[in-house]
């Protein structure tokens, strides 16, 4: 069965993670992970919309962790316009290098009229 939801916000879309709809600060953050989550010009109509950082995903993370946080701000700040500024930090998952891997921690702060 279909459910009806009815929101307040002027910013919205259905939520790629359950049947609802995310709104506000949930709505920023899936945003996000949507531009982050598309290479750039993979989308015909927008050729400038999403990441240039993916191609980066297995290079020495000394080397291509500030690469990626500059290619995932640039992404961010051009194509989330609710977003003012933008921080990523990034830490290596083992640092002796038996695996790869990291986690890239992004702080953004909203545009005034979205708070």
């Amino acid at each position: 069965m279909n459910k009806i939801v009815i929101t307040q916000s002027a910013h919205w879309q259905p939520s790629l993670t359950d049947d609802g709809i995310v709104t506000g600060f949930d709505d920023v953050e899936q945003a996000i992970r949507i531009i982050l989550s598309t290479p750039k010009g993979s989308v015909p109509h927008r050729p400038e919309f999403g990441c240039e950082g993916l191609g980066l995903i297995d290079g020495q993370f000394n080397k291509v962790a500030p690469l990626f946080i500059a290619h995932a701000t640039d992404a961010i700040l051009a194509n989330e316009l609710r977003v003012q500024s933008v921080k990523i930090t990034a830490k290596q998952f083992d640092e002796t290098r038996q695996f790869a891997g990291a986690v890239f921690n992004i702080a953004w702060t909203p545009i005034d009229s979205l708070v």
